[in-house]
């Protein structure tokens, strides 16, 4: 998948975790996940990220990351939330791989 210059990210989701509330942002699984080495895409999570923390300092608020919605799964305010978010953004570099092959437990 990497391989190719169209997929920046290979991922799944956790959907034990899927709740009522979780159910349009699920958050990836940490357990398996590949992304690219890129100077590019390591600059764009740092600008994310800091973007998201300015906005919590200047607001008090926080509604998820980017506002929409990523917050309500274990790891939210982590790596978690923030490769969802960036996930959410980039869904043309992004690939959700079957949980059943890749990242299962079991």
């Amino acid at each position: 998948f990497l391989e190719n210059n169209k997929v920046d990210i290979v991922y799944t989701k956790d959907l034990a975790e899927v709740t009522p509330v979780t159910r349009n942002n699920q958050g990836v699984s940490t357990g398996f996940i590949a992304l690219k080495p890129s100077v590019d895409t390591y600059k764009k999570l740092n600008k994310l990220f800091t973007d998201e923390i300015d906005h919590f300092k200047k607001n008090g608020d926080w509604k998820g990351w980017g506002g929409k919605g990523f917050k309500d799964f274990r790891g939210a305010l982590g790596s978690r939330g923030l490769l969802s978010y960036y996930v959410s953004l980039n869904g043309s570099k992004a690939r959700e791989l079957d949980k059943c092959k890749y990242g299962n437990a079991n």
